[in-house]
């Protein structure tokens, strides 16, 4: 079949928009500022945790179903302070607000202390709403809880002072009605030389909790660097092709 006029131009635009993008994914890649070569931390650092295995936490954050229970199981960890975990709504971070219904001082490391199992629902919380947990530290010798230096939170790092990334979250496994994480803190402050691991980065294995039951799925990963400068590479190369083919 003969190619018209009107076909070759069609096919030179589908090249050059196939050029242009894997372009732009390659010098997007690029671009993008250069990741410290200490590894993000892993499942197996959470589940196994090794001391002073220093990784970059991702600052995870859990958030409510709508329907069900959420079950708190402490796991083995390596914090050397004492410290508890206490619940907050997002909508009142700062106000001191915690929720401590009926018990709700949740778990403590010193000794290891529950599970413990809530309703979200039962304390005010909605469907698709975070679940803020924080670490309480107190930083005088372990055992005695004689005060509460310092509150390190989930979540974004502007939310601790001074800021700083202070947890971990990966996912474990999932049912048709519960989801099943592993959370690590680091209960050191960002700035402390004395912080776990190298350059002030941490192990976030000081206290580690499973969260099991109404919370929602892991959201999608987003594409590294890496990932998007072979894409890049293959878009550039599947013009190439089509260019040589053309002129043959």
């Amino acid at each position: 079949m003969t190619m018209t006029k009107g076909d070759h131009k069609v096919k030179q635009m589908a090249r050059w928009l196939i050029g242009v993008f894997a372009g732009a994914v390659l010098f997007g890649g690029v671009m993008v500022p250069g990741v410290s070569a200490t590894p993000l931390c892993a499942l197996s650092n959470l589940a196994t945790p090794t001391e002073g295995l220093a990784c970059i936490g991702n600052s995870g954050s859990l958030f409510y179903s709508g329907t069900g229970t959420v079950t708190i199981t402490p796991q083995a960890n390596f914090a050397s302070f004492d410290s508890f975990l206490v619940l907050y709504k997002a909508t009142a971070l700062g106000l001191g607000s915690e929720l401590p219904a009926a018990g709700f001082v949740l778990a403590s490391n010193h000794p290891l202390s529950g599970p413990f199992t809530f309703d979200p629902a039962a304390l005010g919380f909605l469907a698709g709403q975070e679940l803020v947990f924080a670490l309480g530290v107190d930083t005088t010798p372990p055992g005695t809880f004689a005060s509460i230096d310092y509150r390190v939170f989930m979540g974004p790092a502007g939310r601790n002072t001074p800021i700083g990334i202070q947890d971990d979250l990966e996912f474990v496994s999932s049912t048709s009605t519960s989801q099943t994480f592993l959370v690590g803190f680091e209960d050191r402050l960002s700035t402390d030389p004395l912080r776990d691991g190298v350059a002030h980065e941490g192990d976030f294995n000081d206290h580690i909790f499973q969260f099991t039951g109404a919370l929602l799925p892991p959201p999608p990963k987003v594409p590294n660097p890496g990932a998007l400068w072979l894409l890049g590479m293959g878009l550039l190369g599947i013009g190439i092709v089509g260019r040589r083919r053309a002129r043959q």
